[in-house]
């Protein structure tokens, strides 16, 4: 059998074999914090601009005094209508559709009249899994 010395330098193999463990498992903990940290960097991008672009949406309504409704119905926006770019490029009335796109994102426009000059909009957009919220009342005494 093989004795060990004092005298001999080196590492035997066990050694060797549980820093590489070691070494690989500190290594997919952190590549797995770095993915879920990036996946979170860009949901909360795109819900800062889903909801940049709901309130562009908004202020165009209200500043624009656009009539964006017929007889109460739901208006659509589509995801690949919703860029502030195309918003500033074109008029809200442009962009909106009356169906809705099979898949989200998508913004939904509902104006409710509650009185003979105000309205009640409500603006919804769609995602994957959630929604974002926005009710205003445009009208009343100017």
């Amino acid at each position: 059998m093989y004795k060990y010395r004092k005298d001999e330098k080196g590492f035997i193999l066990i050694e060797v074999l549980c820093s590489i463990l070691v070494f690989i498992a500190i290594c997919t903990i952190s590549f797995k914090v770095i993915i879920s940290a990036f996946k979170l960097k860009t949901y909360n991008e795109n819900l800062y601009y889903y909801a940049r672009f709901l309130s562009e949406v908004k202020n165009c309504i209200i500043y624009n005094d656009l009539d964006i409704h017929k007889e109460d119905k739901e208006v659509y926006i589509w995801g690949k209508d919703m860029k502030l770019g195309i918003l500033k490029e074109n008029n809200l009335i442009d962009i909106k559709k009356e169906t809705p796109p099979s898949k989200p994102p998508y913004l939904i426009i509902k104006v409710n009249k509650f009185h003979e000059n105000k309205e009640e909009i409500l603006l919804s957009i769609m995602l994957e899994k959630e929604n974002i919220e926005c009710n205003f009342i445009r009208g009343g005494s100017r």
